[in-house]
């Protein structure tokens, strides 16, 4: 009875030493399992920290190529509107520049006005003489006492209508003048032709007295 007991004790003992010897194996797997497990976790946790911070840096990014969108956008509308403002630039150096070149040619063009008008006063001062002398003669032939009156009626006739008609081209030569210098001395001039009117009709002109120094 003894001898089974102790025979039943060694197989169970046995028994008990196989099954931990096969339960090596598997607790080994198990806790490597378990080891490979947490890995997992752990990586699995990384992952999603990094996908979480991957998700941040792209709103970031969304959000800068939106602000550089808009910073183009705004660079784009700012050349526009230098542009144009060069353009209106430009145009009003354009007007400047005609300008310049009228108001050039005009101040040119008023310097050879002032340089003919400067040589006019000469001329005026000449055609007055020629039309003071004129009358003169005029005067002279009416007041010049004839012997025959009518035999020398006809030469005094035609003496008097010549120098009538030079005293016309005079006064159109002083008209001339006088429009030229944009109605300067006009005064003169009517003098004058009131003059010549006067002596024609045989009365002493003003003009004529005043002037017979000159001559």
């Amino acid at each position: 009875m003894q001898a089974l007991n102790a025979q039943y004790d060694r197989d169970v003992a046995g028994r008990e030493e196989l099954d931990e010897e096969s339960k090596r194996p598997l607790l080994k797997q198990i806790r490597e399992m378990k080891a490979e497990l947490r890995d997992e976790r752990k990586q699995r946790a990384i992952t999603a920290t990094t996908r979480s911070e991957l998700r941040g840096g792209l709103q970031g990014l969304e959000q800068e190529v939106e602000m550089a969108n808009k910073v183009k956008e705004d660079a784009v509308k700012q050349y526009k509107k230098l542009a144009a403002q060069i353009e209106d630039c430009q145009r009003e150096v354009e007007k400047a520049r005609i300008a310049l070149e009228e108001m050039a040619a005009a101040v040119k063009d008023n310097d050879k006005r002032v340089k003919n008008l400067e040589t006019e006063p000469s001329m005026s001062l000449k055609l007055q003489n020629q039309r003071l002398v004129i009358e003169r003669q005029d005067k002279e032939t009416r007041d010049k006492p004839w012997e025959l009156e009518g035999h020398n009626r006809a030469p005094s006739k035609a003496t008097i209508a010549t120098l009538e008609s030079k005293i016309v081209k005079v006064e159109e030569q002083l008209d001339q003048e006088a429009k030229r210098t944009c109605g300067a001395g006009s005064y003169q001039w009517q003098d004058g032709r009131n003059a010549a009117k006067l002596t024609l009709q045989g009365r002493p002109s003003p003009v004529s007295r005043s002037s017979s120094g000159l001559f």
